[in-house]
């Protein structure tokens, strides 16, 4: 389709949105804000980032405000007598699968596990333990991962940070954490990254939007840092 404020220069502009960038630059950022609200509103999820609750949430960078009862953005927490609180207790919204390494890796040329590391010569390749959280902080509308929000209207598959690490085996060199985001189970995945660590050493990669709480920016850093990982930093729009 053109856009309809524009239908002179012809110019196109997705059918989700309706109007082109230099339109919503100009003052209609609300038809592509209610695009958003609509497309979240059918898939069962808060529509706008909670603003007018009187608890914040400090377990991203959005900061959620939340009234008693009502659940963040990420749909993964909630508040209860004040306090805010994992909607699964211990358990995040999460599902995984080994890729054999060297993979598709978007840090391969720094990675130090397919640098330093033996992946092949006849015996059992090594492999990484890829992580994807059914919750996500932000909401592209071409997201190209679009499953976290079946996951995050389900609450499923659930599993522990205990369960998580079970999973791997010898042959697992690497672990990195994407989605969805990471930047909404810092806890979870940390937790997981120190128990992968305890009787063998595994690199800790995250790939995340950076949408990371204060909070929690320091202790994954100091996690990736000490494992040799990497912080691989998704750009979700770019301007001039």
């Amino acid at each position: 389709m053109y856009c309809p404020y524009h239908e002179s220069q012809r110019r196109i502009v997705s059918h989700s949105i309706g109007v082109c960038s230099e339109c919503i630059r100009g003052g209609s950022i609300e038809i592509a804000n209610q695009t958003h609200k609509r497309l979240r509103l059918r898939d069962k999820l808060v529509s706008t980032i909670p603003s007018n609750g009187e608890i914040v949430c400090g377990e991203c960078g959005n900061h959620c405000r939340i009234s008693e009862g009502d659940v963040g953005y990420c749909n993964f927490r909630t508040v209860k007598n004040g306090k805010i609180i994992n909607r699964f207790s211990e358990r995040s919204v999460v599902s995984w699968y080994f890729d054999s390494l060297p993979t598709n890796c978007v840090a391969d040329w720094v990675c130090p596990v397919t640098k330093d590391r033996e992946i092949g010569s006849g015996r059992q390749r090594l492999k990484n333990l890829a992580v994807f959280y059914g919750s996500c902080n932000s909401d592209c509308l071409f997201c190209q991962n679009t499953s976290y929000r079946t996951m995050m209207a389900k609450g499923a598959p659930l599993m522990t940070a205990q369960e998580l690490a079970d999973i791997a085996d010898d042959y697992t060199a690497c672990v990195c954490y994407f989605g969805g985001d990471p930047a909404c189970n810092p806890e979870h995945s940390v937790k997981t990254s120190k128990l992968l660590n305890e009787s063998r050493p595994i690199t800790v990669c995250y790939e995340t939007n950076g949408n990371i709480s204060k909070k929690w920016l320091s202790v994954i850093t100091e996690v990736i840092e000490s494992t040799g990982g990497t912080f691989k930093f998704d750009l979700k729009a770019l301007t001039p």
